[in-house]
Formats: structure tokens, sequence, C-alpha cells
């Protein structure tokens, strides 16, 4: 982890924070206590800190616990983006699915069993909760980008 500008108090115009590891469900707690921290930084709310939080989670939860990815957050006051980074290609599907999984029963956009309802795509539930969301092909990886905006009440 490393951070270009700071000190204590409101981030710096183009302050980023980068992490690059593997990231599996025991992770999560450093991930929350990562996404708070650069969440109150940047002076955001902790509804806005969760939403951030969520949408980290679920992007994580549907990759490879052994393949290292790269998250970077870009701070500024009352915003956070975050850009995931190294994710497989082969999730694009996942991410750029439409708003329910409306496949064919057993399709990696559709893994209801007979008689279930559809349920919304992964990218509806991670737009959902950001204010940015895209999706982009970089070579044979996959790169989401995510960015939270709300300033905290004084």
């Amino acid at each position: 982890m490393s951070e270009q500008a700071g000190g204590i108090g409101a981030p710096q115009a183009g302050e980023r924070v980068v992490l690059e590891s593997t990231f599996g469900f025991d992770d999560d707690p450093l991930l929350r206590m990562l996404v708070a921290a650069l969440a109150a930084r940047a002076e955001l709310t902790l509804a806005a800190a969760d939403d951030l939080q969520l949408a980290l989670e679920t992007i994580l939860a549907a990759c490879d616990p052994a393949l290292p990815v790269r998250v970077a957050f870009d701070l500024e006051p009352g915003r956070v983006g975050a850009t995931v980074d190294g994710l497989p290609a082969t999730l694009r599907e996942l991410f750029a699915a439409p708003e329910s999984t409306a496949g064919e029963q057993g399709s990696v956009r559709d893994p209801r069993t007979a008689g279930r309802e559809a349920l919304p795509s992964l990218r509806t539930i991670v737009a959902a909760v950001v204010d940015v969301f895209a999706v982009e092909t970089r070579g044979s990886a996959l790169s989401l980008r995510l960015e939270k905006l709300e300033r905290r009440e004084v």
C-alpha cells in the first residue's frame, strides 16, 4: 500500500492509495477498515462509505481469491474513486450483464435453480450503490472504475 500525498486532514487533490493483494473472504475486515478510513479522510458520510465497501466486496467476491488484484483509491474532498485492475476478462459478462439474470437457467448470468425468480445482475447491484460504475477491457484484463460522492454534513 502506498500513499503519494498526504498528512493529517482532508486529502490533497490527486491523492492516491494503492493496494495490491489477493482478496479472500477473510480479508473483508481489512478492506472494510481501509475503505472506512479513506472515506472518512475524503469527508464522505458513513452511508457513502458503506456503499463503496459493499460495491468492492461484491466485485472481489466474484474473483478468484488466489489471483492478485490491484485496487487504486483516488481521494478528493467529498469523493473517493476506486479502480479495480487485474480482473480476468472472463468476468466481463458478469459486470456488463443486463439488469437481471434473465438468461437461460444454469448459465453464468442465471445461477438460479428451477422455479426461482430472476436475480439482479452483479452490475445492477454494484451500480445501485455507487455514483459511477464503468467496465473497461485493458488487453486481456478487466478494469472496473467506481466513484462515490457525498460530503459529510457539518
